[in-house]
């Protein structure tokens, strides 16, 4: 009897720790359902689709909201946010910022390796202008028009010396160059070597007319 008791008082214990593992991580099993629910038509209402919903998660911290990562059925090459925001609960996504980041790294990603083929990593981000509220509907227009761009190149395992700088500088310029020609609208730009670094604002990027103007701002790290 009393082997029956314990039992019965630890699978109680385990069921309320189940719960509330299931709560911290999803809330409630039937706001769970609806939010899924809910996701789904704002997506196909925005932009006349069929999305999949890759998982969906609960945010006990921020406001209790529900969170979730999805797809396009006919673009799974694309995974973009939907969810609550934590102030206003009122849903919102990122379907046109990650198309425009997938768009960035494809026209841009090889500029990048023709120029420099033996980089170690490189990394193509977009940051959205303030004329982004205006694109409505599931076509995603030309990421040049409503972003503006980072580009970051590491080159962490090449040295630069007296022999190899001037040619250095001179791919940078014609990277520059080469992205300025498909109408970037920069944020940023920098590239980073071994033991020097040049990191590019937008006003001295449009300030740049030759390897005389650029080889002053690359420098020994600080």
């Amino acid at each position: 009897m009393l082997k029956s008791k314990v039992i019965l008082v630890l699978a109680i214990i385990f069921a309320v720790i189940c719960g509330f593992v299931f709560y911290f991580n999803y809330g409630k099993p039937w706001d769970l359902v609806s939010y899924k629910k809910k996701f789904e038509a704002y997506l196909e209402e925005e932009y006349n689709k069929d999305f999949i919903i890759e998982k969906i998660s609960f945010d006990i911290f921020h406001g209790r909201t529900y969170h979730a990562y999805v797809h396009a059925r006919d673009n799974p090459d694309v995974t973009f946010y939907v969810g609550q925001n934590p102030y206003t609960k009122e849903i919102e996504d990122s379907y046109h910022h990650d198309n425009w980041g997938k768009q960035a790294n494809e026209k841009l990603g090889p500029i990048v390796e023709k120029y420099f083929p033996d980089n170690f990593n490189y990394a193509v981000r977009i940051l959205e202008m303030e004329n982004n509220n205006v694109v409505v509907g599931p076509q995603t227009p030309d990421f040049i028009q409503y972003s503006t761009v980072e580009v970051g190149i590491s080159m962490v395992e090449f040295e630069i010396t007296n022999d190899n700088r001037d040619n250095e500088v001179e791919r940078i310029l014609l990277l520059l160059s080469a992205l300025k020609k498909e109408g970037v609208n920069f944020h940023h730009f920098g590239v980073s070597y071994k033991n020097k670094t040049i990191q590019l604002e937008p006003a001295t990027i449009n300030s740049i007319m030759g390897t005389g103007d650029l080889e002053k701002w690359l420098v020994d790290y600080r």
